[in-house]
């Protein structure tokens, strides 16, 4: 920004106070506080086992799935998705990011208590509407189709968020002939994550890597 001061006839004392004055007002403003409402999408939560940091805050999305909570569960793949946001918390407050950004973040289950997931849950997240709420999706799961038709069933949606998504992992339930959404769209908002620290898989490495972006 270049302040038109030559154009005025200022006292030098007036020229300097202004643009100190300017100065001050830009560096305040680069202090401020980021916010970020994030979507995490995934299979089980149970917020009543996590203390949380100073500058997170935890929402919940009423669907007609089930979610019921068993803090003696919470080490199982049914809770995968409270593991996931427990390692978001745990970089938060690692990486002291409560003096850069307040996180809202919104628990979405995508899952029946079966382990069948819910297409609707997903396509409801996505919604145009929901995604006007988001500012980014953080998802470490996804849905192995197992025929090109299945997945066309997706195709209406357009992501208008960034979608942080983990890449494939090939285990009981899928396998490399599936394929599965929504890691393997091609679209210039999915940003596709590996592995970001050796110690931990690539779906537990979602929450680090949009940390990092902050």
């Amino acid at each position: 920004m270049h302040l038109l001061t030559s154009l005025f006839n200022f006292s030098s004392y007036m020229a300097k106070g202004l643009v100190i004055g300017t100065l001050c007002f830009f560096s305040i403003s680069s202090l401020a506080i980021k916010q970020y409402h994030i979507a995490l999408v995934d299979t089980f939560f149970c917020p009543s086992a996590l203390v949380l940091p100073s500058g997170i805050e935890l929402d919940f999305v009423e669907t007609t799935i089930e979610n019921t909570c068993q803090k003696e569960d919470l080490k199982g793949r049914k809770y995968h998705g409270h593991q996931v946001l427990e390692k978001l918390l745990y970089y938060y407050s690692k990486k002291k990011l409560e003096k850069k950004a307040k996180l809202k973040i919104t628990l979405v289950t995508v899952f029946h208590q079966s382990g069948r997931q819910d297409l609707k849950a997903w396509r409801d997240v996505f919604s145009l509407k929901n995604q006007k709420r988001y500012d980014a999706y953080l998802i470490s799961v996804g849905i192995p189709f197992k025929s090109k038709e299945q997945y066309s069933s997706m195709d209406n949606i357009v992501f208008k968020r960034p979608v942080y998504v983990a890449r494939p992992a090939y285990q009981k339930g899928v396998s490399k002939l599936n394929l599965v959404w929504p890691s393997t769209v091609k679209d210039k908002n999915i940003k596709i994550v590996d592995i970001v620290e050796p110690e931990i898989s690539s779906s537990l490495s979602v929450p680090l890597y949009f940390l990092n972006q902050i």
